[in-house]
Formats: structure tokens, sequence, C-alpha cells
């Protein structure tokens, strides 16, 4: 299976992929950068990348060449990602913030494309009942997938011993997700302040789906398929 997770910088989309990775015998992408497009890649072998929303390529490039299974659109709320990710040197790498913004906005709004959708503070809060929905979803993962066995070297190695013929094109790393450690403490809506005048313009349709959702709260997130 080729599982492919479309997100916004600074969005934790990277922690996910971390722990898809923990799937045996799967070659990850775990954090392509923001310059290469997903890989073309031959076989029929499992498979999971993770890429970032840009001004320069768009979706359905991405899927063009990695022809995935399943696309998931992964969320955050939109006035946390921005407060994260306005202090990264990278910020306006391939785009400024707010043209990046408005293309996430309107990969939720119209989720061509898309055939799930995931939420940061469901992997925070519930990981394991994240995990689940993968099962589902055709990636078979499991609890232990949380002891993150498997380690950044060895997620390596794997993906030159399958693909040696594009590793020294494309650069990727394994994202900013200490480790894979999950802390409910960074997903909290219930101190987030109301989002600023900037993140409403920019992304106006997510943030009006989290006002909704954080009407709710508390609540068990739950992610759902489209």
């Amino acid at each position: 299976m080729r599982l492919l997770i479309y997100g916004m910088q600074s969005s934790g989309a990277s922690t996910l992929a971390f722990l898809l990775a923990q799937k045996p015998d799967c070659a990850a992408f775990v954090d392509i950068w923001t310059m290469y497009v997903a890989p073309a890649l031959p076989g029929v072998g499992d498979v999971v990348a993770k890429v970032v929303v840009t001004a320069a390529f768009p979706l359905a490039h991405h899927q063009e060449r990695f022809r995935p299974d399943c696309t998931i659109l992964f969320l955050r709320h939109p006035e946390s990602n921005y407060r994260s990710l306005a202090t990264k040197s990278y910020r306006h790498h391939c785009g400024f913030m707010e043209e990046k913004f408005g293309i996430y906005d309107r990969a939720f709004a119209g989720k061509c494309g898309v055939d799930a959708i995931l939420y940061y503070e469901d992997l925070i809060v519930d990981p394991v009942g994240t995990l689940a929905t993968f099962n589902d979803l055709g990636w078979s993962s499991d609890p232990g997938f949380l002891r993150l066995r498997r380690k950044q070297a060895d997620i390596r190695r794997w993906n030159e011993l399958q693909y040696p013929g594009i590793i020294d094109r494309l650069e990727y790393g394994m994202g900013a997700h200490r480790s894979g450690q999950l802390s409910s403490e960074f997903a909290s809506l219930q101190k987030m302040p109301a989002p600023g005048p900037e993140i409403s313009a920019w992304c106006p349709t997510v943030t009006e789906h989290y006002r909704v959702l954080m009407q709710e709260y508390p609540r068990k997130w739950s992610a759902g398929s489209i």
C-alpha cells in the first residue's frame, strides 16, 4: 500500500508519519523537504510519504508521481499551527506563509483527491485510536508502534535498500517530532485563544471548522473518513 500524508508545516504530520513508519518492512519518507515532489517509485511495496503544503507543488502533482492508494489530509488547529510555524526560519520557503495557509484551506474546503481527514489533536489525545483508524484504511497498525522500536537509522537503511535509484536525489528528514513522544499538553484546545485576524483571513474554512469543534469540547476526538 502507498499512503500519502498532506499537511501544513509545523502541523505534527511528521509525527504521524514516523509512527506509521514503525510498520515492519515498509519504506517511509517521513518529512520530504519543501523543494521536492513525492517520488515516483517502482514496485508495489508498502510506503508512507509525508509532504507539506507549498505554493510550488499542488497536491495533485504529488499524487500523480507517488500514486497513493490513500491520501490523508492532516489538520491542526490553525492558530496553534500558525504560532508554531511563525517561529520557524523556513516559514516562507516555497511560498509565503499566508499563501500556504490559503492552499491548505482550499484543500480542506474542496477535499478533492483526499480519502480521509485526520487531526493532530486526535493523534496526541488518542494515539491508539488514531493508529487503529489506519487498519480500516488498509495500513496495518498496532499500539506497539508507540514503543518506537524502529529507529530513524533503520528506516533510512530500508529506504536505501528498496530504492537505491532515488535515495541520493531526494532529500527528506525525520521531522521535529520529539522522537515520537506524545503529550496531551501539545493539543489542548481549552486554553487556545481565538484565532487572530491573520489566520482567520488566510484560513477561514478550517478556522470555522475548529470553532464548531471547540463548541463541542470536551469531546473525544474522532478521526473520520470523508
